[in-house]
């Protein structure tokens, strides 16, 4: 009774076994028929979308390359169901999806040009967005070595940057989240070409209604992660002395705000405590390097992050009326009643705003002396 009992279970596990082996030559046979999107570059002009969808082709042998499809519609979905009759195959839309905006998508607007992504139920929350600095097309079609650059690889090279502490990353949905609130302004991380190379260029500045304003340097970014409470690490490199130069790695970063209202303006009192590692210093060979530098040390990163800060606060609020620090939505959690009287001029009364900054930078101690003296003969002494 055993022998046949296992015998059951084995025509059971054979039988599994059979449909998975059909399901997966099913499977490799209808990725053939299928236009593996990866992502796309989204450019405007002339009342019309321009659409460069990147997608894997997959050979006969199994093979894979990538290619780029260029369509045009009145609107986003137009555009890649002309991609569907260009091609004749399905779109299948990848969980790591990239979407690039070119600068005049973004001038044109984010609402209409997002309303695809959001609704259509391949795509995913965690898809990627950027902005290109100049056209969609010259990020997607991008080559290296005669070959086409996965967009993919746009997702490694913000990833490099935010560890630089010089970008920002955003999702489809933070996206989403951004344009939902009405008094705090969307912002995307810049991509560009510079002298040929694919680079990280700062972020893309939106109003409220999500159009395109102003785009940040990468000091102004590092400004924005600041204010934000998104900045986690980072190489700053200081000028110290007229011949030195000590770069500083920021390990910890933590940012306090505390709004509150003065004479009936908002004022908020912005506070950053920040923790760093010498990571290098470039001085003469004969200098010493004692206990006292590391308040030195410890004087100029505040200086240059506080300065950071107001470039990014000047840029953002002063200039472009665009709060995408969130202040609004912190004054309607912490003053409810001021927000309700006025919300509807929070835009022109942001610019009247008092913004205090205080910033306290913790170098960690790695002995007596920092770097040992030298002798005459070159030898540490």
């Amino acid at each position: 009774m055993r022998w046949k009992v296992n015998r059951k279970i084995l025509a059971v596990i054979l039988c599994a076994a059979g449909m998975i082996g059909l399901s997966g030559c099913q499977t490799q046979f209808s990725l053939r028929d299928r236009l593996l999107i990866q992502g796309m570059g989204v450019d405007y002009a002339d009342g019309q979308y321009n659409i460069y969808v990147q997608a894997l082709d997959i050979s006969e042998d199994g093979n894979t390359s990538m290619m780029v499809y260029e369509t045009k519609g009145d609107t986003v979905i137009d555009s890649l169901n002309n991609v569907t009759l260009q091609v004749g195959k399905k779109p299948v839309y990848s969980h790591n999806l990239t979407v690039v905006l070119g600068r005049s998508t973004a001038e044109h607007g984010l609402q209409e040009t997002i309303d695809f992504f959001v609704r259509h139920p391949e795509t995913r929350a965690s898809a990627k967005i950027l902005m290109a600095q100049d056209r969609a097309e010259e990020i997607v079609t991008y080559k290296r070595d005669d070959k086409i650059v996965p967009i993919t690889d746009l997702e490694d090279l913000i990833k490099q940057s935010d560890l630089n502490g010089k970008c920002v990353n955003i999702s489809m949905v933070d996206l989403v989240n951004l344009l939902d609130n009405s008094s705090t302004a969307p912002y995307l991380p810049a991509v560009g070409l510079v002298n040929g190379e694919l680079f990280s260029v700062g972020t893309a500045l939106f109003d409220e209604q999500g159009f395109f304003k102003d785009l940040l340097t990468s000091e102004e970014t590092r400004g924005l992660l600041f204010l934000t409470g998104q900045m986690e690490h980072g190489i700053e490199v200081l000028s110290v002395e007229e011949d030195t130069t000590v770069s500083l790695e920021i390990t910890m970063a933590k940012t306090d705000i505390k709004p509150r209202i003065v004479n009936g303006l908002p004022v908020f009192e912005i506070s950053v405590y920040c923790t760093a590692n010498v990571d290098s210093i470039d001085g003469g060979p004969h200098q010493v390097y004692g206990e006292q530098y590391y308040s030195i040390f410890s004087q100029k990163l505040e200086e240059s992050i506080k300065k950071q800060m107001e470039d990014s606060l000047e840029v953002c609020i002063h200039r472009e009326q665009a709060d995408v620090f969130s202040f609004g939505r912190r004054l309607h959690q912490a003053e409810r009643s001021w927000w309700k009287e006025h919300e509807a001029d929070w835009t022109n009364l942001m610019t009247h705003a008092g913004y205090k900054i205080d910033v306290t930078a913790d170098i960690a101690r790695v002995g007596q002396e920092l770097s040992p003296t030298l002798g005459e003969d070159g030898r540490n002494n």
